[in-house]
């Protein structure tokens, strides 16, 4: 088919006779004349079906049929349009084509959302059906123009004697800035790939090699928080030369923007201006400043001392930013900016009011004199409203730099047509950090220190600056590199200065090091953001906007349906990736973690040749998982709980998932509560195992959802679907979601039985199944429900195989609890690591809860066992807002924190510490991100178990035995918290 793209037409081919293919836009019926807007990926061209110009019955009567998304082939006759119906909107406005022959393709079903320029559809909903999302035109054109800049760059970088040169996917661990994604060895068993976060060593050595110029259009993975500009898989333009210097690499870069911005109706002036770190903070409290607009930090650090106000009196640092007419902002929204400084990490928000008035939040300390003095020395104006913060430098200048952009947004003192290229040069080569007390490397430990510093790097490291540098357009990085170190001994000497041995700078960097010794050049690069710089040429909002397939804020593939994200099979692994052990006090140091030996053969292999997901043993060392044998021959449960009121069996083994029905017995309806991820890989599984099969009903995933909200959602759709009171609620998941669904069975219904199927490690029978502990609340960590016993509790311990290893391991740190409280053969199991069997793990830890949940009065005090770690964990976890860390690795850390507070009280021997914490940090919680310890001191106010300034905390005495203590104070809270680095 000799096919024209359809927004390629123009008056030049008038006369023509083309043939189009794509999409309909919309059809238009005005009986004897149709008009259809046809679309593909080029643009949109009107078509003209009219009787009086030739159009037969036929060729109508297929017109007429066509509706929106309808795939066409269309021919015809290229016309001109009448003056009063062109349409200058669109590029094909001056033409139409008039078809003589119509060929329906496909037909198609109603979009879930207009195929336009400007939808109104949920991101959520629009990611799902991302193939349709593409169609519409603003998506389509943020691709194409990504082709023509990949083109651009290329055609450039080759113009400048750069070879493209393709760096491996599968590597060892390098020290970037973000966790690994790691990919299963099938050859070296139990061992881990890591995926690329950056081809750093590998450009190094292509250095060595001899090839002077490398450049890559590469695409690199980190696990990292996901926002509006980062995404976990992500293109770098990773360019390296040898022979070289700062200068060359400015000169390279301003030269390929100037080649390619242009393409996208951006201006370049070269050269690009460049200001120091140092400067970049001092003025605007950012290394990546927005100067398209003033508003700049003044320092009136000096000046402030004269006011008697403590704030400043005590501060390191008084820093403010005068907003241009902030005199009229409300009472109301002055507040609410403090609240954000507060937020931020500011003790507190001092403003004032340059107007008659004088209005200021310190107006008792400050008389007419004070007043001008610190108005003179932030230049402010008649209408304007200075914002000023006190405390610690590094505070003050996050604090006021977030500030300045978020109230300049808001204001509309940004100009949108201005395009401001800025290089930020001088970096500090370290940086301190406060939780482990030590230094970093700002960049990466390759970045060479800048001259004639070198010797400052052992005497005063926080002094010497690096040759590195990046730029930045509207407040946005789009890349950053440096100068590399290229010689042996000033490479041992930076490591040495971050606190990295020679035995360990063997093992990570070994190989970079040894081909040092071969001659390596002087080097440096640059590595820039192709994904940013394709979202800022089509003036886009998010990354999303300019990748074909993006993952979601949960980094998840939005079309679930087409392109489904793996679950393996390994619930245990180690890692070369030493640089990913929590950062802890040096008392600590010497428990690190150890590499785990467990991991399996053969998993989805094995799985797919046997049809079933878990129906096959599948071959594992160390008994890690999948024994054959341990699905009982009878329906006799693993054990009874019994409680004051009732009593329910639990039943333990593999291959139970496709019996859940069975084990029940007799009900009426049945209803499946999952998550959505979790109902395609049980749900529905379970669901089927109902005769007839059961409802299935599905819920958010994730601790931000276990709310009132969810639960409300749960219960409406139990109504609409008829639920009577001998229907039967099957949990499928882990706590959340049986807090959550439990909850809402319990107390809203009260006569819908529930059956619990944990897809976690069984560490929560109590809590899970039936809502006692209900769902959280903005104010407290939970609303207190009434317990509604189950039918039955199921676990299928075949499922802990092929859960994502963070969920297996989240289950695996509250099991360790139990152990270290109620069970010490359950704590010996669980610290043999390698050596773990999980069924055996499985069946201790319910031993353990069916203790504490039993109406045994002896036990009444081990019944508070949620209680270790979890006052602090659940306020980690609210510091946290639900996010970053998983629910049982909050916990974790609040053991080891709670650990220290029973050392300091003499309830807990040093060296059985050592022991608990050692077991705990063996199974890798992810690092503590940076938190406020008063933010987690608060949310404990709130905790489920405490009331007032009450803090009812357990502690272990030994392993296996425990003390409750009811007057834990705040200063052994903020002591606990600082043994784990939060002070």
């Amino acid at each position: 088919m000799n096919r024209t793209f359809a927004g390629t037409l123009r008056k030049d081919h008038v006369g023509q006779s083309v043939t189009l293919a794509g999409w309909v836009q919309k059809q238009r019926d005005f009986g004897d004349l149709v008009f259809i807007d046809l679309r593909d990926r080029s643009g949109v061209c009107q078509i003209v079906v009219d009787r009086k110009r030739g159009a037969d019955d036929r060729l109508l009567s297929t017109a007429k049929e066509l509706r929106s998304e309808y795939v066409v082939r269309i021919a015809g006759e290229v016309i001109e349009r009448a003056a009063d119906a062109r349409n200058p909107k669109i590029p094909t406005g001056d033409v139409e084509l008039l078809a003589r022959q119509i060929e329906l393709y496909n037909a198609a079903d109603t979009p879930p959302f207009a195929i336009e320029d400007e939808v109104t559809a949920a991101e959520e909903l629009r990611l799902k059906y991302r193939y349709l999302d593409l169609r519409r035109p603003p998506l389509a054109q943020n691709l194409m123009l990504r082709d023509r800049i990949a083109f651009g760059v290329r055609d450039y970088m080759h113009r400048q004697g750069f070879v493209e040169i393709e760096t491996p996917m599968l590597t060892k661990s390098t020290p970037e800035g973000a966790r690994d994604y790691l990919v299963p060895s099938r050859v070296h068993k139990g061992t881990f790939y890591a995926l690329p976060q950056s081809p750093q060593i590998f450009k190094q050595l292509l250095m060595v090699s001899g090839f002077e110029r490398y450049y890559q259009i590469v695409r690199c993975f980190r696990d990292e928080d996901l926002r509006a500009d980062r995404q976990p898989e992500f293109t770098q333009i990773d360019i390296e030369a040898s022979f070289i210097d700062e200068e060359f690499v400015y000169s390279l870069i301003e030269g390929m923007f100037a080649q390619i911005f242009p393409l996208a109706g951006i201006p370049v002036t070269t050269p690009i201006p460049r200001m120091t770190w140092q400067a970049a903070m001092d003025r605007y409290g950012i290394d990546r400043p927005d100067t398209r607009f003033g508003m700049e930090l003044i320092d009136i650090t000096r000046v402030s001392q004269a006011i008697e106000f403590p704030a400043f009196r005590t501060a390191q640092s008084v820093r403010g930013i005068v907003v241009p007419g902030g005199a009229a902002l409300s009472r109301k929204r002055i507040d609410e900016i403090t609240e954000e400084a507060k937020k931020l990490g500011a003790s507190g928000l001092v403003w004032m009011k340059f107007d008659a008035q004088r209005g200021s939040s310190i107006k008792k300390f400050l008389n007419d004199a004070s007043f001008d003095s610190l108005r003179q020395a932030l230049r402010g104006g008649e209408s304007d409203m200075a914002l000023i913060v006190a405390g610690k430098q590094t505070t003050v200048w996050d604090v006021l730099g977030q500030l300045r952009v978020r109230i300049a947004r808001e204001l509309k003192l940004i100009p949108a047509d201005r395009w401001n290229f800025l290089w930020v040069v001088d970096f500090p080569l370290f940086e301190w950090d406060e939780q482990s007390q030590r230094y970093f490397a700002r960049h990466h430990p390759f970045t060479s220190p800048a001259p004639g510093s070198a010797d400052r790097l052992e005497s005063d490291p926080g002094s010497v600056l690096a040759r590195a540098y990046d730029v930045v357009l509207n407040g946005t990085e789009l890349g950053g590199g440096s100068i590399r170190i290229n010689r042996s001994d000033v490479q041992s000497r930076m490591f040495r200065a971050l606190g990295i041995g020679e035995e360990e700078a063997r093992e990570r960097f070994g190989f970079l090091l040894e081909a040092f010794r071969y001659g390596a050049p002087p080097h440096g690069g640059i590595a820039l953001g192709f994904d940013r710089i394709i979202m800022l040429m089509a003036r886009a909002d998010s990354l999303r906007d300019v990748i074909a397939f993006p993952k979601t804020a949960r980094a998840q593939g939005g079309s679930a349906r087409a392109v489904r994200i793996s679950s393996g099979g390994i619930p245990l692994w180690r890692t070369a990736a030493r640089r990913n052990r929590p950062r802890l006090r040096p008392h600590h140091h010497a428990h690190g973690p150890r590499r785990l030996a467990a991991g399996c053969d053969r998993v989805s292999q094995d799985r797919a040749r046997s049809g079933s997901d878990d129906r096959r043993a599948v071959a594992c060392r160390h008994q890690a998982v999948g024994r054959a044998g341990h699905c009982p021959e009878t329906m006799k449960p693993f054990i009874v709980i019994k409680q004051a009121s009732a009593s329910y069996p639990v039943f333990v083994g593999r291959g139970l998932l496709d019996r859940v029905g069975s084990l029940v017995g007799a009900h009426g309806r049945a209803f499946v509560i999952t998550t959505d991820t979790l109902r395609s890989r049980f749900g529905d599984r379970v669901a089927a195992s109902f005769k007839p099969s059961a409802e299935v009903i599905t819920m958010p995933e994730g601790e931000a959802h276990k709310t009132l909200e969810t639960a409300n959602g749960i219960v409406t759709q139990l109504l609409e679907r008829g639920a009577k009171r001998d229907a039967l609620a099957v949990v499928v998941g882990g706590g959340m979601v049986g807090d959550t669904a439990g909850f809402a069975a319990s107390i809203f219904l009260r006569g819908v039985d529930l059956v619990h199927v944990p897809t976690t490690l069984l560490a929560q029978v109590d809590s899970s199944i039936g809502g006692k502990l209900a769902v959280n609340h903005p104010k407290g960590k939970n609303l207190i429900g009434s317990f509604f016993p189950p039918r039955a509790v199921i676990s299928d311990t075949a499922l802990l195989g092929s859960l994502p290893p963070r969920e297996l391991l989240s289950g695996i740190y509250e099991a360790l609890k139990g152990g270290v409280i109620g069970d010490r053969s359950l704590f010996t199991l669980l610290e043999r690591r390698g050596e773990i069997d999980l069924d055996a793990a499985v069946r201790k830890a319910v031993r353990v809860k069916a203790k504490i949940v039993s109406a045994d009065e002896k036990e009444a005090d081990l019944r508070r066992l949620l209680n270790y770690g979890h006052t602090i964990g659940h306020g980690i976890e609210s510091a946290l807002r639900y996010e970053r860390l998983t629910h049982g690795e909050a916990v974790a850390w609040g053991m080891i924190a709670a650990n220290a507070i029973a050392v300091r009280r003499g309830i807990l021997p040093a060296a059985v510490q050592r022991r608990i914490d050692a077991a705990i940090l063996d199974w890798r919680p992810s690092p503590l991100p940076s938190l406020d310890p008063q933010d987690v001191i608060a949310a404990t106010e709130h905790d489920k178990k405490n009331t007032g300034t009450k803090r009812v905390m357990i502690f272990p005495r030994a392993v296996g035995t425990c003390e409750v203590v009811s007057d834990v104070k705040e200063s052994e809270i903020r002591y606990g918290l600082a043994a784990i680095g939060i002070s």
